[in-house]
């Protein structure tokens, strides 16, 4: 039986392939049909995909924290700093998990910086003070096509990527900690 993790990670993956068949139906033809709210809508939904999988990590790093914290003479709430950056202090200070030997860390560090700036900036705009740094992230991620000027546009490819960044490192995890 599926855990919750391959569950949401399935989840995401079909609906990464709907919003494609979606995209894949819009009338090529008709110039009466007005494409401006079903692209917000396909576009806002990219977005909230992003965050959901980095969110999907971040919660399979924080179950693990829970339990580590139980053996533990000190607390997450004894760290300072960002909610990852204190997951990962915290389980490389136990000795849970060396993040150093996570192949696809890095990858999920940039889509991390993506997913920051979708949710702390302006609905998929990138504030000038973040673009160098989701420049730097969507290069790495060799996903150059979702940052249209200064403006984050998810396509299914790139979608497909994200997913595959999320899976691989809960992969991991899962083969770290067991």
């Amino acid at each position: 039986m599926p855990d919750l993790y391959e569950h949401e990670l399935s989840s995401y993956k079909r609906e990464i392939e709907e919003r494609d068949k979606t995209i894949s139906s819009i009338p090529k033809q008709d110039a009466s049909f007005n494409l401006t709210h079903f692209s917000i809508g396909l576009s806002n939904r990219a977005n909230l995909m992003v965050i959901g999988l980095c969110s999907l990590v971040e919660i399979k790093l924080f179950e693990i924290v829970v339990e580590r914290e139980k053996q533990s003479s000190f607390r997450l709430t004894d760290l300072k700093g960002s909610g990852l950056d204190r997951l990962k202090i915290f389980l490389s200070r136990t000795q849970v998990i060396d993040f150093g030997k996570l192949k696809s860390w890095a990858s999920f560090r940039d889509l991390y910086t993506i997913r920051n700036t979708l949710v702390h900036g302006y609905g998929g705009v990138v504030p000038p003070s973040d673009l160098s740094r989701v420049e730097q992230a969507v290069e790495a991620l060799d996903i150059q096509q979702v940052l249209c000027t200064s403006r984050i546009r998810f396509e299914t490819d790139s979608l497909r990527k994200a997913h595959k960044v999320a899976s691989q490192l809960i992969d991991e995890i899962n083969e770290k900690i067991t």
